[in-house]
């Protein structure tokens, strides 16, 4: 795959951009794309996208969220819907909620409360640091969460009402990740179903 070309865009100009590329969906930083799922360390040349373990849990997460937000307002996307940054980025989170205006031909979220990165190596140190520090930056974002793969364990990052925010772990099949702005609670173990765990 050749590496994407260094050319300095608008979150407008990227987003009609990204829509052709053959490669997979990108995200704009600092004015550049970057594909969103680099390839891993030991992945064949020219692969990129997410293994089978990440796309599990993604995809439960966003089944157990649709399930229980069902008519509340606020709609579950994955990352093919852009998240953009006040500072100009545009990041595309592997899961998010909006509760904001859902106007169906939009290529990103209005008002996103909820976003979660499943931590690949790839990723892992972009989630927690250039993310985390993008996205606290969106006035409507409550929690951002940081899944890990490999064992039952939560990162989560929770704003305060008076702006600041906290840090909790959560850890083991028997726990549960709390939502109160969404009126949700999801078990780890649903989070993880059909997900080989590493002891």
């Amino acid at each position: 795959m050749e590496p994407v070309k260094r050319m300095r865009m608008t979150p407008e100009e990227f987003l009609l951009w990204d829509l052709d590329q053959p490669d997979g969906r990108h995200e704009l930083v600092d004015g550049v794309p970057r594909p969103q799922h680099p390839p891993e360390d030991d992945a064949p040349r020219g692969m990129t996208g997410a293994r089978r373990r990440h796309d599990r849990i993604v995809v439960n997460l966003v089944a157990e969220l649709r399930n229980r937000l069902r008519g509340s307002g606020c709609v579950t996307s994955t990352a093919d819907t852009g998240v953009r940054i006040p500072n100009g980025n545009l990041r595309r989170p592997d899961v998010a909620v909006d509760c904001g205006r859902f106007r169906p031909d939009d290529l990103e979220l209005d008002a996103p409360s909820l976003i979660v990165e499943v931590l690949s190596r790839s990723t892992r140190t972009a989630d927690q640091q250039e993310k985390r520090g993008d996205y606290r930056l969106l006035p409507s974002l409550e929690v951002y969460v940081l899944v890990h793969q490999e064992s039952p364990r939560l990162t989560v990052y929770r704003r305060l009402s008076g702006g600041s925010w906290v840090e909790e772990e959560i850890i083991g099949l028997d726990s549960v990740l709390g939502l109160p702005g969404l009126a949700v609670v999801i078990p780890l173990a649903d989070i993880y179903e059909g997900v080989a765990l590493e002891t």
